[in-house]
């Protein structure tokens, strides 16, 4: 996952942060981007949209408390928070945490490339501890699945292949990129075709 900031207008004036989370539907995890829109030119204001359920709109005021309390201190502005994507309902307190290093990077308070290719999940407490949440185990694998590109993917196979010494036939490798990348996958054969060397091979780049 990365981080992607782009700059609106000559001046510097406004902002807008992207960075990568998760939500989840069942016991399924799903990508989340958070956008943050920081414009200091106006009245400042805060709006939050992107289907989000009660506790998801509660997260300003647990992220801006958190953030008083760890001495940092965001210059007036109007934020827009937008959960991408739209059509899918967010619920939970996952989404504070990225939230608050949105709003950091975005006001200039702590550099992108420190939280670049990271994938963000967390609840805030009002003095910026951070809390477990639920679903942890869907929204690590989706993290991860997340880093794992097809030219990743490849040259981790290569370097497993080196370690292992023999080579994994066509179906193995697209087996393993199925199995990083989709939410699904059912491996079959008979005796000797080499689902266990599949399996561990997937473990392993777990």
């Amino acid at each position: 996952f990365n981080v992607t900031l782009l700059r609106l207008g000559a001046d510097g004036a406004a902002m807008v942060i992207r960075l990568y989370s998760g939500g989840l539907e069942g016991v399924d995890a799903f990508p989340v981007e958070v956008e943050v829109d920081y414009v200091r030119q106006g009245l400042p204001g805060f709006s939050l949209v992107g289907l989000a359920e009660t506790e998801v709109r509660e997260a300003r005021d647990r992220v801006f408390a958190a953030l008083r309390a760890c001495n940092f201190r965001l210059p007036p502005a109007r934020i827009t928070v937008n959960l991408a994507p739209a059509g899918r309902r967010k619920a939970g307190t996952g989404y504070d945490l990225p939230l608050a290093v949105g709003l950091l990077a975005a006001a200039g308070l702590i550099p992108v490339d420190r939280v670049r290719g990271l994938f963000f999940i967390g609840e805030l407490s009002l003095t910026g501890a951070l809390k477990p949440v639920r679903g942890v185990l869907p929204l690590a694998i989706l993290a991860r699945r997340g880093k794992n590109t097809a030219r990743d993917l490849d040259r981790n196979l290569q370097v497993l292949e080196l370690t292992q010494g023999f080579a994994y036939a066509p179906l193995q490798r697209e087996a393993i990129r199925k199995a990083m990348t989709e939410n699904c996958l059912v491996l079959t054969g008979g005796p000797g075709t080499g689902k266990t060397t599949t399996v561990n091979a997937i473990l392993q780049l777990l």
